[in-house]
């Protein structure tokens, strides 16, 4: 469970640092810069379908994750409550 959470966040990282790549490097430029082309087969880079799909699961994960936190939250304080530590 904890190598596949990684490996989503590794993943979630690596889209992230590519994202901001382009942003960074297209901010440089706008449509009066000389070395612009406007290709006819250009496209977008991303599947809006499967973007969509990956937040729903990412969301539902953090959800999942934050529900067993709080439960062992509550656990820890009970843990401590009894053995007389709080």
């Amino acid at each position: 469970m904890n190598r596949e959470g990684k490996q989503t966040l590794e993943l979630d990282w690596s889209d992230k640092h590519q994202a901001y790549g382009f942003d960074d490097h297209g901010g440089r430029y706008s449509n009066m810069c000389p070395d612009t082309r406007h290709h006819p087969s250009s496209g977008p880079v991303c599947n809006i379908s499967s973007w969509t799909t990956f937040t729903r699961d990412n969301l539902s994960k953090a959800s999942q994750e934050e529900q067993a936190t709080n439960s062992l939250r509550w656990v820890m304080v009970l843990a401590l409550c009894v053995g007389g530590y709080w």
